[in-house]
């Protein structure tokens, strides 16, 4: 009994955290799917899911949050006061995540000139299906997007059963971007980042996600073929599971597949993405006076960490560490020199410096 009992709560308590991490799959529609800094004025089930992505999370509805100091911001319903809040949390180029779950609420078009109002820029309206409030999405649509919409117009077949199938599709994507007959509808924007280069590159997020899969699939393209920037991501987040990975797919304007984007939802899902992986791009950098030649001869010409000089050591992976010049040569250089200088500190005459 004991042991049933056991397995009924690690069932229960994997099902909880699937369930937490699920609810905030759209983060792989954001530059930075694991944000350092979030902000939140959304609901407990929100509120968990950004918190098991993000390192800190900051309750917007209950503490202040640090001025232009945030990478994310979430909202369920927001209003004009809070949108704006919201903007002045992020820092520039920081993304927006806002849910609006009510019919009698603002449509698609509606809620892009709220959020262009406060300041945000990038605005995409996405049909999470089903609802992630009731239990976890499996495709994400971008309302509004010409190809996702020919794209999932010709997903249906069979018959007289597909013919009014698309019918349907097309009425109600029609309708979609300017009612709220989608509900709910997920939004993704971004704090526009400052103008100028080199402030627009300090304000790119670490490993910017979404640009280098834009860059990876622009190099595969011919020259001077589209670069679909310009389209937004089909989000598809299939099966029950936090080891099901999350998959994005790239349509061309007629509505075909162009590429299929894979990615793993968890670190333990890397090794089954891993084998279904196909490299897009690599480079090899050859840097000749990147480390010294292994000959015969060379380890004598390696100092050791004392430099000669009163109160000077030395650190490096060209010093003598017995190592090559390695990462680990490094770091066993600078054990070195920090010995080095506790032994001579503890050696060294009453009053007298190191």
């Amino acid at each position: 009994m004991r042991t049933r009992k056991r397995n009924h709560c690690a069932a229960d308590l994997d099902h909880a955290r699937n369930r937490v991490l699920r609810r905030s799959d759209w983060r792989f529609l954001l530059s930075a799917p694991y944000p350092d800094v979030s902000v939140v004025y959304a609901g407990v089930e929100l509120a968990a899911a950004v918190r098991a992505v993000s390192q800190r999370v900051v309750d917007g509805s209950r503490e202040q949050p640090p001025d232009a100091g945030c990478d994310l911001a979430v909202g369920e319903r927001p209003d004009a006061a809070t949108l704006r809040t919201m903007w002045s949390a992020l820092r520039p180029g920081g993304a927006c995540y806002t849910e609006w779950t009510t019919r009698l609420g603002p449509g698609p078009a509606r809620i892009r000139q709220r959020l262009t109002a406060a300041g945000f820029a990038d605005v995409v309206c996405y049909s999470p299906r089903p609802s992630p409030a009731r239990e976890s999405s499996q495709v994400w649509l971008p309302l509004g997007a010409a190809s996702a919409r020919r794209w999932h117009m010709s997903q249906s077949h069979g018959g007289l059963r597909h013919h009014l199938t698309r019918m349907a599709r097309r009425i109600g994507w029609s309708v979609a971007n300017w009612l709220p007959v989608a509900v709910p509808i997920s939004v993704l924007a971004r704090k526009p980042a400052r103008s100028g280069d080199l402030t627009a590159q300090l304000d790119a997020p670490k490993g910017d996600f979404q640009r280098e899969l834009r860059r990876a699939l622009a190099a595969q393209r011919p020259p001077g073929a589209r670069d679909g920037r310009e389209e937004p991501w089909v989000l598809l987040t299939p099966g029950t599971h936090v080891l099901n990975k999350i998959v994005l797919l790239a349509i061309a304007p007629n509505g075909t597949l162009d590429f299929v984007v894979k990615v793993p939802r968890t670190v333990a899902s890397d090794r089954a993405v891993m084998r279904e992986a196909t490299v897009l791009e690599s480079f090899v950098t050859r840097e000749p006076h990147a480390t010294f030649r292994g000959a015969p001869g060379q380890a004598a010409l390696r100092p050791g960490p004392r430099s000669g000089c009163r109160g000077l050591y030395l650190a490096g992976a060209w010093t003598d560490t017995g190592w090559p010049a390695t990462m680990e040569g490094a770091v066993r250089s600078g054990e070195a020199a920090a010995e080095a200088l506790l032994v001579d500190r503890a050696v060294a005459p009453m009053g007298a410096a190191a």
